[in-house]
């Protein structure tokens, strides 16, 4: 275990931290007919399906808004491709679940009967009576992502704590879930407007998919998970203390930097060295802002009270440079999951 340790940290020091890779990693499947990508369901898709989306609400109704979340992520995903849906099982794992399922999601046929209302092909070699935790832990969806289906299950059996919204929040809202271990789902439950929404390049469909991957890259790995709440602590300390309060009205420093308090759900050196990386990026442009260079130190001031303030400071001093090293990474990595207490 600590050999591997030591590759992936090797791994991450040599990367270099782009957004665009942490865009291009969100998908993780490549199958040739198709693919996770921005815009995943067309304006006609929701116009075409306005009838059969009408069926699926009276189905839906009487449920839980989590579950009816859960349902309609699954059909939709499966809609797009009503007769070529199907990839496979795979089993997933599934202990620690800490939900029972006490309503029609827990009927052996009620996954089943609603492809059949709306004319989802069912595979022939799947059994018709899958309860919606045996859907979840056995089928997969072409051409959905791991992720996503990982953090549909464990939302729903009750492992992820996440806050359905129906409406896009700010990033400074994001940061503040994240803080308090949460993170968002949104989802216009209205169907009707589903044809002319989008959120940036994303409709309904691909948002929800993309806000459940991020769930999984958030909660799925207890260290990792731990480490981006200190992460995001700490960058509240910033933003209290005022430290980034110029360059914020610069937009070449404030888009990267929503995204990175908001969509970017990584190893907390990752987020670290994109931090020190927007705020030099731009530097010929911040005009009468502070340097880059003060700006980071009185971020490393807030260390100074910390008893391994000495090793914090060089590690921080040294963040994407040559000198930047394993056991850089390893003291800001303890120091941002005791951030997280």
């Amino acid at each position: 275990m600590l050999c591997l340790y030591y590759k992936l940290m090797k791994a991450i020091l040599q990367t270099q931290f782009s957004q665009d890779s942490v865009r291009k990693n969100l998908s993780t499947q490549n199958l040739k007919k198709d693919k996770f990508k921005p815009l995943f369901c067309g304006k006609g898709f929701y116009l075409n399906h306005q009838n059969e989306f009408m069926l699926i609400e009276a189905e839906l109704n009487f449920l839980s808004k989590k579950n009816r979340l859960i349902l309609w992520t699954i059909l939709l995903c499966c809609m797009r491709r009503k007769s070529d849906w199907y990839a496979g099982s795979v089993q997933f794992k599934r202990e620690k679940q800490t939900l029972l399922v006490n309503n029609s999601t827990d009927n052996k046929s009620f996954i089943y009967s609603l492809f059949q209302k709306v004319g989802i092909l069912w595979p022939k070699n799947v059994s018709t009576e899958l309860t919606l935790l045996d859907f979840l832990t056995t089928i997969r969806i072409k051409p959905i992502p791991e992720a996503a289906m990982s953090g549909l299950l464990h939302f729903f059996i009750g492992s992820y704590d996440l806050e359905i919204l129906n409406y896009e929040p700010l990033p400074a809202e994001i940061l503040n879930f994240q803080i308090q271990n949460k993170r968002i789902l949104t989802f216009e439950p209205d169907y009707k407007l589903w044809p002319e929404k989008i959120y940036g390049k994303r409709d309904v469909l691909s948002f929800l998919l993309h806000d459940f991957i991020h769930a999984e890259h958030f909660l799925s790995d207890p260290q990792n998970h731990r480490s981006q709440i200190g992460f995001y602590k700490f960058i509240q300390k910033i933003l209290d203390q005022k430290i980034l309060q110029e360059i914020l009205l610069t937009t070449e420093f404030n888009a990267p930097f929503s995204y990175l308090i908001s969509d970017m759900n990584s190893h907390v050196v990752h987020l670290l060295k994109t931090l020190h990386a927007i705020i030099f990026q731009h530097k010929s442009t911040y005009l009468d802002a502070t340097h880059p260079s003060e700006i980071w130190s009185r971020i490393i001031d807030l260390v100074q009270f910390n008893p391994n303030a000495q090793v914090l400071t060089s590690a921080l001093q040294n963040v994407n440079s040559s000198l930047f090293s394993i056991s850089d990474a390893n003291a800001l990595l303890h120091f941002f999951q005791n951030e997280h207490n």
